[in-house]
């Protein structure tokens, strides 16, 4: 499945982590910002493929994701980097994604370790599908599975060595610095926002 793709896209990945920590990067970039499990939420009643997967915590096929994708990346505005969160979750989806759309600029991981992860995700109390500690559990089996290949890829010269680890198991101001300190160490990174010096370090206490 090919889209033609617009070249002019720039995407970031986000494998795993904080959304806290994308979406507050997009928002001191002006990057857009997509959560695939907010996008998928959203399409939740528009295609009966989409509500079965969310409801059994089930990763949805590309032939479904690709269309969502498209639409959002669509309404993104023209030339503004796109993060993509919670995505990939397999190898699979990657090569599909890169032959409908092209490359990632950069991909991000957030190491956070399981317990914290799982109760950061059942305490949001946010009422969202998937958001239960039966889900976590099949959702973290699956992403010790399938996730290494993904890490190997994008951590390789297969994948131009553009994956970038940051450990996020601290408070979210520390993490964030973290953050900040592996991007500008990073040669895309200027290419993604036009700025050696971007993005805004956060301010001092």
């Amino acid at each position: 499945m090919n889209y033609n793709y617009d070249e002019t896209l720039r995407f970031i990945f986000v494998i795993a982590g904080k959304g806290t920590l994308s979406k507050r990067l997009a928002e001191d970039n002006d990057f857009t910002h997509i959560s695939v499990g907010d996008l998928l939420r959203e399409n939740f009643d528009e295609e009966p493929a989409i509500t079965w997967h969310v409801e059994k915590g089930e990763l949805l096929p590309m032939q479904y994701l690709l269309p969502c994708l498209k639409t959002a990346f669509r309404d993104s505005p023209s030339g503004c980097p796109i993060i993509v969160d919670g995505f990939p979750r397999r190898a699979d989806q990657v090569r599909a994604f890169e032959k409908a759309f092209g490359a990632p600029h950069l991909v991000l991981f957030f190491q956070c370790p399981r317990d914290l992860a799982k109760k950061r995700v059942i305490s949001r109390n946010e009422g969202r599908e998937g958001d239960n500690a039966e889900v976590f559990d099949k959702r973290y089996s699956e992403y010790l599975e399938l996730n290494s290949a993904i890490l190997d890829y994008y951590g390789s010269t297969r994948g131009n060595g553009k994956l970038v680890e940051v450990n996020t198991s601290g408070e979210t101001e520390v993490s964030y610095s973290k953050l900040l300190a592996a991007l500008q160490a990073r040669n895309e990174w200027p290419q993604l926002t036009g700025s050696p010096r971007s993005p805004r370090s956060p301010p001092s206490p």
